[in-house]
Formats: C-alpha cells, sequence, structure tokens
C-alpha cells in the first residue's frame, strides 16, 4: 500500500506534484491511498480514505514531515493496523543530517552543529572547518538564497553570525531542528550544472540511481563506495545524494528519508515502482 498526498481540501484527488506517481501505482495494481498533507501538519488532523480494514505494511511518498509529524502518522496507521516502511527512529536515521553523518563521514564534507543557535563559539566552528563554509538546517538548505547559502570565508564573525540568523529566520516554520554547518566543496561544472546522482535504497538494495541536475552528458558514477556504507544506514527505505567533485572524484551531499525524497526528473515511475512488486506482490 502507499499513501500520497491529495490537494489541500480535495482528499478525492492527488497533488498535482505526485501525479505521475499515483498514476503509475494505480495502473501496476498496488493500493494508493490519499491524505491531506497540509490538514496533518497544521491540525494533526488526519483526513484520508485509507481503507482502515485492511493491515500490513505501508509507504508514504510525500512532502517532507518533521519528527513530530512523522510520529504523529506513524501512531495513528499503527493503531489502525498499518506499519509505515520506516520507524521514527528509521526516519530520523536518514531525515537529519546529524544522524546519518557518522556514516558518510569518509566520503563527505566535514561538518559541525548544534541544536541552539545562541552559545556556539563562531570562531571555534570555523577555525574547526576552515574556508568557505554551506549552512543548513538539520534537513535543508536555502541553495537558492546564495547568501544565505554559502557563508564566504571573508566574512567577519558578526556578519557570519548574522547570517546564521538570517538563515534561520528564513526557514521560519520549515526550520529543522539545529544549524549544521559544513565545508564548502568544489564541484564539476558541465556548463551551468554541476553532476549531482540521487540513488534510493529499498531494504538495503540500490533500485534506483538517477541523475539529479538534469544533465545529459557528464561521468557517471562508480558507486561501489556505497558498498561499505549501506549495510550500517539502520532504515528501510532512504536515498544517498552524491556529486561529481572537481578532481573527479564522489562526494556524498546528503542522504533522505526514501519517503519524503522526490524522484529524479528523468525517473521513470514505472521502473522505479517495479523494484517494489516482490516486497508487496499485487496476486496475493
Amino acid at each position: 500500500m502507499f499513501l500520497l498526498p491529495s490537494e489541500p481540501l480535495n482528499i478525492k484527488k492527488v497533488d498535482p506534484d505526485f501525479e505521475k506517481e499515483y498514476n503509475a501505482l494505480k495502473k501496476m495494481d498496488f493500493e494508493v491511498y490519499l491524505f491531506d498533507h497540509d490538514q496533518f501538519v497544521s491540525y494533526k488532523q488526519l483526513v484520508s480514505n485509507i481503507d482502515f480494514s485492511k493491515s500490513g505494511e505501508i509507504v508514504l511518498r510525500s512532502w517532507m514531515l518533521k519528527e513530530s509529524h512523522y510520529i504523529d502518522l506513524y501512531t495513528i496507521l499503527k493503531r489502525n493496523g498499518l506499519l509505515l516502511i520506516n520507524t521514527p527512529e528509521q526516519y530520523v536515521n536518514c531525515h537529519h543530517y546529524p544522524s546519518v553523518y557518522k556514516h558518510i563521514q569518509n566520503y563527505a564534507s566535514k561538518s559541525i552543529w548544534f541544536h541552539d543557535i545562541t552559545p556556539f563559539n563562531v570562531e571555534t566552528c570555523r577555525d574547526f572547518l576552515g574556508g568557505d563554509l554551506i549552512i543548513k538546517d538539520f534537513v535543508k538548505s536555502e541553495k537558492n538564497d546564495t547568501d544565505l547559502f554559502l557563508l564566504k570565508k571573508e566574512l567577519s564573525n558578526s556578519e557570519f553570525f548574522e547570517r546564521v540568523l538570517k538563515f534561520k529566520e528564513s526557514r521560519g516554520r520549515l526550520f529543522n531542528e539545529g544549524i549544521v554547518l559544513k565545508q564548502y566543496c568544489d564541484l564539476r561544472k558541465y556548463g551551468n550544472f554541476t553532476n549531482e546522482w540521487r540513488i534510493f535504497v529499498f531494504e538495503g538494495n540500490i533500485i534506483s540511481c538517477t541523475n539529479n541536475s538534469h544533465l545529459t552528458y557528464g561521468q557517471v558514477p562508480d558507486i561501489e563506495f556505497l558498498n561499505g556504507i549501506i549495510p550500517n544506514i539502520q532504515s528501510n527505505f532512504y536515498t544517498i545524494d552524491i556529486a561529481e567533485k572537481e578532481d573527479g572524484t564522489w562526494t556524498i551531499l546528503e542522504c533522505g528519508d526514501g519517503q519524503v525524497s522526490g524522484l529524479s526528473t528523468d525517473t521513470s515511475e514505472f521502473i522505479f515502482y517495479s523494484k517494489f512488486l516482490n516486497k508487496f506482490d499485487t496476486t496475493k
């Protein structure tokens, strides 16, 4: 079973951004249900067309949920005999960057994080990481706003701290848990694009590896290095985002829970969801 977001206040129609996935799942004879994501996040009310006479595992495919919202959803579904593919602990294991960092640090930018922005020592953090830094919360950055994404080494400590405050303010209600600072990494450019790939892992197996930056050319990654990482990540369904560095090697940008990570633009929904057929046998 799969659970996707509906249009706000219209439980009979899927959110347009998930329409291709919804149509593919229906044509493949999966059981697909909808829920009002906005209603749930705002009021903790599960407005859905789920058939609660059913029982078993269910996969969420939706917009991101904060940890507290995911716990609420997991609890409601479990109470009614349905188990989300990831427990709340497994959700956080990949959804929050600090939780997964220990498993990917050998292939990721050096990072530091903190929950509260008021007591941290700017100079100590900058000395520890060095150079230009990227700022994000535990889940997302402001990638489209250079001033709130990249903190240049030329900034004074006071300017640096002001940017941190502005970043949190900009994230608003979407701000998630705390601040992460990462060493800036030079990525190889193909024209105006970097060479980024999104990898989906389902029950310990890579089920999808597709370009995530609209490139039709460029180096295809050798993902063998992930074989030593995947067994250590405690999650049934998650993503790993990687990018080609200027020197031709690959770096891990971040991980995410597979239920709230979007498919790459060129991904075939039918090919992607066919990987679930062995797990959720629709002939039973």
